[in-house]
């Protein structure tokens, strides 16, 4: 887990340790997602910075 992945799942108050559970994953996902539709896409639904990277979350969730 890159410091960048830690810091914004730090910030979105989600679990963040290097052992995470099934339900830790599921809900990370679930998070990431809504902040990723809600916060991080601009008027032409590209992703910004934050968003780029949690789509990398989203693509990597089942390593973390």
């Amino acid at each position: 887990m890159t410091p960048e992945i830690k810091s914004l799942l730090k910030k979105l108050g989600l679990p963040h340790g290097e052992d995470l559970s099934e339900e830790d994953r599921v809900l990370i996902e679930e998070r990431i997602g809504d902040h990723l539709t809600l916060h991080c896409l601009d008027h032409n639904a590209e992703p910004n910075e934050e968003g780029r990277l949690c789509e990398a979350i989203l693509d990597q969730i089942d390593i973390l």
